[in-house]
């Protein structure tokens, strides 16, 4: 009384005259096979449902921390405080936004930086305030990394990019630029730049330690370019060879 999957397969052998004179197969009772294929499926169904249900949670509590700030920044008595609590705030949707764009993919499969860095701009211009200054993006395909790593780069760009805002002009064009020696990541505005004597390993402005903290986890170097334009290059590693089907890490 049980249902049995089977897999037949046959071949009709004919006469000298050609006319059929009988058939030959086999059947395989391929039962077991179906019901692992079938739990399979079952199982990574309920995975991307978990991990969809984690991502909704994590952006909700995101959406209240950034609440939370804004609320203590309008009863804030110091004005200096309320703008430390409001730029936390938009830290915050940054984000958000890096969160965001790296879970609307499949989850666990490598991204194209390229394809990634492009929506992420274009959140960073509609969320973090770009009041009217123009973001431009060049990026040239051919690096693809984890959500680990990708995170850790969305990070970077937003950190360099909401410091050309806050202490730049013009308009801030971001670069990206993959080789067989590693990629270059170059953020650059059209302000007075850095002093010569500027070191952004003495730097005690938050976004600076933040840009290099995400750099040392990328296993990059960071370097600015003192002048007119100013202009912060990270050179990242090369992404080692990894067999068909393994995902590609920095370093």
């Amino acid at each position: 009384g049980a249902i049995r999957w089977i897999r037949a397969s046959g071949a009709v052998e004919y006469a000298p005259d050609g006319t059929p004179s009988h058939m030959v197969g086999a059947s395989h009772d391929v039962t077991e096979q179906r019901l692992l294929a079938q739990e399979r499926e079952a199982r990574f169904a309920e995975k991307d449902l978990l991990v969809q249900e984690m991502h909704h949670r994590v952006k909700n509590s995101l959406q209240l921390v950034q609440g939370l700030l804004l609320l203590q920044a309008r009863g804030a008595a110091d004005p200096a405080l309320a703008e430390k609590l409001r730029e936390a705030a938009g830290r915050i949707v940054s984000i958000a936004a890096v969160h965001r764009r790296l879970y609307e993919g499949a989850p666990g499969v490598a991204q194209e930086v390229a394809e990634h860095l492009g929506a992420l701009v274009e959140d960073l211009a509609r969320s973090i305030g770009s009041s009217g200054r123009a973001i431009d993006l060049v990026a040239e395909p051919g690096m693809r990394l984890p959500a680990d790593r990708m995170a850790a780069l969305g990070l970077l760009v937003t950190e360099l990019v909401t410091n050309a805002l806050k202490h730049g002009a013009g308009r801030i064009t971001v670069r990206f630029q993959p080789g067989p020696a590693g990629a270059m990541l170059e953020v650059a505005d059209e302000g007075p730049g850095f002093d010569t004597d500027f070191d952004p390993t003495l730097s005690r402005g938050l976004g600076m330690r933040v840009a290099l903290a995400m750099t040392r986890q990328l296993r990059g170097a960071l370097a600015v370019t003192p002048g007119p334009g100013g202009c912060v290059t990270v050179r990242l590693p090369a992404v080692p060879e990894e067999p068909p089907g393994n995902v590609q890490k920095l370093g």
